[in-house]
């Protein structure tokens, strides 16, 4: 029968929490105290005991470890904190140098800016004075012919009575007599042997407009002869010039054929007389081509 125990719990065995107790206790006191219990017990409280101051040592043992790993830690902090700022002064240090070293660039890059200046007005100054130098050269040479292929050797004694003649007897019909020479020598190129070309003479002569007559005669003729030698008589150049003027040499003989007639002016600049037409100034030789090549293809009337 299930009874009801104050607490108001129902136990199977009819007895309430209580009296379990009081049953228990019971028991207990009823087991017998020895000596050997006692020994057996304080036995077991040494070896708890034991064990509790082993532990205790470890964890001692574990704290002098984790001091000296927090000592060692601390250690390489503070030299880490040095090499830091250590780091810092040289940062420091780089960026100074940086900002000087820009304002270094800059101040270059502004002489740089000047000298580049200075020599674009220099270059200028110098073309311009090669310019005038050319021109100085050539109004120096404003009287004077060069004749060509005149063998070596063939002037002896008195040259400049020599050449006199010579001219005379070439261009007797336009000469009174025989024309007045101030100077007359061959251009100073050495010769490395008998099968190169003479070397041409230049003439100065005293009066320009003699100049001028034989050169428009020496045009019309062509070809001149000198025993038996033939010997183009031409206008003295600088090198500067006569070298722009060789530049027309193919193009002008292309208009030869077309029958353009074409006429280098001094210094390097190519007139065209074509029929029927004004004259035509040409400045380059490109741009003779490009004439020619537009002629060409212009349609017959």
């Amino acid at each position: 029968m299930v009874e009801k125990s104050r607490s108001g719990i129902e136990l199977r065995s009819g007895k309430t929490f209580p009296e379990m107790e009081q049953t228990e206790q019971t028991k207990k006191t009823e087991e017998p105290v020895t000596l050997a219990g006692i020994f057996s017990s304080i036995q077991d409280m040494k070896s708890e005991f034991g064990s509790l101051n082993i532990k205790i040592d470890k964890l001692t043992s574990s704290n002098g470890k984790l001091e000296k790993a927090i000592s060692t830690i601390q250690d390489s902090l503070k030299n880490l904190d040095s090499q830091l700022q250590t780091l810092q002064q040289t940062t420091t240090g780089i960026e100074s140098e940086h900002d000087l070293f820009k304002q270094t660039i800059k101040d270059q890059g502004m002489k740089i800016s000047s000298m580049e200046k200075k020599i674009n007005e220099i270059t200028s100054e110098l073309s311009k004075t090669k310019k005038r130098m050319v021109d100085l050269d050539s109004r120096g040479r404003r009287r004077n012919l060069r004749i060509l292929g005149l063998p070596e050797n063939t002037e002896a004694g008195d040259l400049l009575k020599l050449f006199s003649e010579m001219l005379y007897s070439l261009f007797n019909e336009t000469l009174e007599t025989s024309p007045l020479i101030d100077r007359a020598h061959r251009i100073p190129f050495s010769r490395r042997s008998a099968e190169l070309r003479p070397r041409a003479v230049v003439l100065s002569l005293h009066y320009y407009t003699t100049k001028e007559a034989i050169l428009r005669e020496a045009r019309k003729k062509r070809k001149l002869f000198f025993n038996s030698t033939h010997i183009p008589i031409v206008e003295d150049y600088p090198p500067e010039i006569f070298a722009e003027r060789k530049k027309y040499r193919e193009v002008m003989s292309e208009m030869y054929k077309l029958d353009l007639n074409p006429s280098l002016c001094f210094p390097a600049k190519l007139i065209i007389f074509p029929e029927k037409s004004q004259p035509l100034r040409i400045y380059s030789p490109q741009e003779g081509w490009e004439y020619i090549k537009n002629f060409k293809v212009k349609p017959t009337e």
